[in-house]
């Protein structure tokens, strides 16, 4: 019992951490006021004028579908006050580590008394708390993207012909609504198609594609009828080959926690003694790549290059990107046709011209524990007892450089 309350105690902790910054008016991401004075406008004016607006949303500079901002009007109608349209938003919010801690304690040994605590890290994510306190899309869309990788679980541990679709469905239903939220997440339909499609029988299989084309309709049609084309995730951003550097740095920071396990440490060591090969593959690829880098703009890029912007020490990047493509690799190597395939997945999803660290945060670190298949997160979650620390102390060390970034 005594357990039980400490751990109803640390999570209380930390949605009273989120309450303060709420009223406090918290901007550790740096841009979320920002954003929520554009898309409040918005709010605002499907509360007054509905077809208006709808008719007139490219105005707003808003490079998403509408139909968060008019679920939000709903509410702004009813409580007719901003304010209590970001504290629902807020406590909507903290459906993402409940979703989360369901997922791993399916994924995981629930008997381990630590792996509770796993979901509390996402409290420390300056992305998770702003998207909170301003009310942004960000984590409504990964709420159902979560929900799509627990049913998809579900699926997986189903054997009724019945359950399993009604599981498929639901997955790609919790899918359907994180796209409409943010868009980008429909590049994930090839990921649950996929398995669906070895896995299961044709029956399933075509009622899955059936109604995903049905749903997907008014996408398409929203894509090709609109001048506005940032509704879709634009494949041919100006340089793929940016997007191919700067992602796999920014995912590295969140694998990076994986590392402070002993037993992890030795292993890739040992993989890359063993393999050296595989090692001038990436120096090649490393010099290759940055050939045709022309990211010259502070603007996005996440923390690794801003310091090496900031500073104009580049060489320091090309470092981390070495550095980052060691780690991803051997990462990926462990599982390497489903991890690839969710690791393509993962650059594919943002192929615009400018990237920001929100975007894989806390996207990255639900990936790692929910979805990505690895003995180095088994062995993680093995040691959480002595590793729990760490990755609160990593976490928040991040959270307090972004603080000191924006603040000071």
């Amino acid at each position: 019992m005594k357990t039980f309350n400490k751990k109803i105690l640390f999570f209380f902790f930390l949605y009273l951490t989120l309450l303060i910054g709420f009223f406090l008016n918290e901007n550790s991401s740096g841009g979320a006021i920002h954003d929520f004075q554009i898309i409040s406008k918005a709010i605002i004016a499907f509360s007054i004028n509905f077809d208006a607006t709808f008719e007139n949303f490219n105005d707003f500079n808003i490079s998403h579908f509408p139909y968060y901002y008019i679920f939000l009007s709903y509410i702004f109608t009813f409580f007719g006050n901003v304010l209590a349209l970001k504290f629902l938003v807020l406590h909507l919010s903290l459906l993402l580590p409940i979703i989360f801690y369901k997922i791993i304690s399916i994924r995981f040994d629930q008997k381990n008394p630590y792996l509770i605590y796993l979901p509390g890290i996402l409290f420390l994510s300056v992305y998770f708390r702003s998207n909170a306190i301003w009310a942004l899309n960000d984590n409504i869309a990964l709420i159902f993207f979560s929900l799509a990788i627990y049913f998809y679980l579900k699926v997986l541990n189903e054997k009724p012909e019945k359950r399993i679709l009604i599981f498929s469905l639901l997955n790609l239903f919790a899918l359907i609504l994180a796209s409409y939220t943010r868009q980008y997440y429909a590049v994930f339909w090839l990921f649950f198609a996929y398995k669906i499609f070895i896995l299961f029988e044709k029956k399933i299989i075509l009622i899955y594609l059936i109604i995903s084309l049905i749903l997907s309709l008014p996408a398409i049609n929203a894509v090709f009828n609109t001048e506005n084309l940032s509704y879709s995730t634009n494949f041919l951003s100006k340089n793929l080959f940016n997007n191919l550097i700067i992602i796999p740095t920014i995912f590295t920071i969140y694998l990076l926690p994986l590392y402070f396990n002993k037993e992890n440490i030795k292993k890739i060591f040992s993989f890359y003694k063993k393999n050296f090969k595989y090692s001038l593959v990436i120096i090649f690829l490393t010099f290759f790549l940055m050939q045709f880098f022309d990211y010259s703009t502070g603007v996005g890029g996440g923390v690794l290059f801003k310091i090496s912007y900031y500073e104009n020490f580049l060489l320091f990047f090309y470092l981390v990107l070495f550095v980052s493509f060691l780690i991803n690799f051997y990462f990926i190597m462990e599982n390497f046709k489903e991890n690839m395939f969710i690791y393509l997945i993962l650059i594919m999803m943002f192929q615009v011209n400018y990237i920001y660290q929100k975007y894989l945060d806390p996207l990255s670190f639900i990936l790692l524990f929910c979805i990505f298949k690895s003995d180095m997160i088994k062995n993680l979650i093995k040691n959480l007892k002595d590793d729990i620390k760490y990755l609160y102390l990593y976490f928040f060390c991040l959270y307090c450089g972004s603080f000191i970034y924006y603040y000071i």
